[in-house]
């Protein structure tokens, strides 16, 4: 007699949870920086030999997620299209399920362009935006937006 583990769920996305959850009870741990997976090869797991049961995997909380500030130098304004492949994909794998764009509009002129905030009545039916405000970066050319002033890097020392 052969041993099987079948994976299921009503939906793809439960089934490929159910494959992950399995990976974990393996030893494998997964993670934003990427999976750990054991050095050595594991024998049978004995938590793992059951005949007949089912598994019921159930999130404690229905919304799970991260909520990463985009608006700094290190944030996800600067995430490649890979960066965010390559988050979500973890995410997934994490059983999160949502990820918001913390964002700023300070004055009226200057809303960060990354995140469009707006009602639902403000979008067409296709995903685009009806109408947009004015955006751009934090920036020293706009001046004192954010406490910080230009200042002049290139000059060398007067002797």
């Amino acid at each position: 007699a052969s041993n099987v583990v079948v994976c299921t769920g009503n939906h793809p996305r439960f089934a490929l949870q159910c494959a992950y959850r399995l990976a974990e009870h393996l030893g494998v741990r997964f993670s934003l920086h990427g999976d750990v997976i054991p050095d050595r090869k594991l024998g049978p797991a004995p938590h793992l030999l059951f005949n007949g049961v089912r598994a019921i995997f159930d999130p404690l909380f229905e919304t799970r997620g991260l909520q990463p500030l985009h608006d700094f130098p290190d944030g996800v304004d600067w995430w490649t299209i890979e960066d965010f492949k390559a988050t979500l994909t973890q995410m997934e794998k994490m059983t999160l399920n949502f990820i918001g764009f913390h964002t700023y509009c300070k004055t009226a002129d200057y809303c960060e362009p990354t995140v469009w905030v707006g009602l639902k009545e403000d979008v067409n039916e296709d995903g685009t935006v009806k109408t947009a405000y004015k955006s751009a970066y934090a920036s020293t050319l706009r001046g004192n937006y954010w406490g910080y002033t230009a200042v002049n890097t290139s000059r060398s020392e007067e002797r």
